[in-house]
């Protein structure tokens, strides 16, 4: 994935057929984990998850407006097809209206991106069309590189995010550096920004069809949630359908303790951490809020 600076303090990354801005990306990702998530620091390996086990029902859920108009690539590069005029051959007179209207969704939907490119493939009619589309929805069935997702959050002192996913303050969070190997040794695994809004995306359901994953009900907007993809072929399959995401050392910035969590359970995060990595506690300071201290043992 290309870097591209535009201006000072300020940069987007390239991919996808699409640019992002990543001006307000955190230095730091930060993945949170119960007690029985010590196994992901050991073995260095971070699961992920395929769309459709998400456990939020209006995830990736998607208001497809005009099905019969728009097609795209199903992995993420936009593509437009205009369709012909039976007559003459060329396109039909509206395929410039249409085409903005398609463009104009494709950022609506999805703050934060923009269209790098587009194909104009034009089609003889609507038949042929919808087999373009049939063709394609066949071909993402049978994909045999699906689409993962690793989820993260740009927070380590979320009282709701240690009680919802660390065992109630019982477990650790680990902190990942942005400009680790975990996140850019792969174009595909930069991680992109979720937003949250009360209604779901509509539209063609092509218009970036994978983009889709980063759109959640404003209920979950405290989790600042960033999400990284990747096909299965960029992850380790551990297990049948289980797979991982590996990281190395160097990837890792620090891990936090929760405020329960117990004594022995911080020996066995100090035991496995990686020596560069910081490692602190939680606590709960004068004003109520998560703080931490790091800890040091002889």
């Amino acid at each position: 994935m290309a870097q591209v600076y535009s201006g000072e303090g300020r940069r987007s990354w390239r991919g996808w057929g699409e640019e992002m801005s990543s001006s307000d990306e955190p230095p730091i990702f930060y993945k949170y984990y119960p007690i029985g998530g010590l196994v992901a620091l050991q073995s260095r390996c971070l699961k992920c998850t395929r769309p459709e086990e998400f456990s939020d029902v209006f995830e990736a859920f998607h208001i497809d407006t005009d099905p019969e108009i728009f097609a795209g690539n199903v992995l993420g590069d936009p593509l437009y097809h205009i369709v012909a005029d039976p007559r003459t051959g060329l396109p039909n007179a509206d395929w410039r209206s249409k085409f903005r209207e398609w463009l104009h969704l494709s950022v609506q939907n999805y703050p934060g991106f923009r269209l790098l490119a587009t194909s104009l493939d034009p089609v003889r009619n609507e038949d042929e069309l919808k087999i373009i589309r049939e063709g394609m929805q066949a071909y993402d069935d049978q994909n045999p590189h699906p689409i993962f997702v690793l989820s993260l959050t740009e927070s380590w002192s979320s009282a709701t995010m240690w009680d919802t996913y660390a065992g109630g303050h019982t477990g650790f969070t680990m902190g990942f550096r942005s400009e680790g190997t975990l996140f850019t040794s792969h174009e595909w695994g930069r991680p992109r920004k979720i937003f949250y809004q009360d209604e779901p995306s509509s539209g063609p359901s092509e218009v970036a069809k994978w983009r889709r994953w980063l759109i959640k009900k404003t209920d979950y907007q405290h989790e600042k949630e960033w999400r990284s993809l990747f096909f299965s072929s960029h992850l380790e399959e551990v297990a049948s359908n289980l797979f991982t995401r590996k990281f190395v050392d160097e990837d890792l910035v620090e891990i936090i303790a929760g405020v329960n969590a117990s004594p022995e359970f911080v020996d066995a995060l100090l035991a496995s951490k990686p020596t560069g990595a910081t490692l602190y506690q939680a606590e709960v300071s004068a004003d109520g809020n998560i703080a931490r201290k790091p800890i040091h043992r002889d």
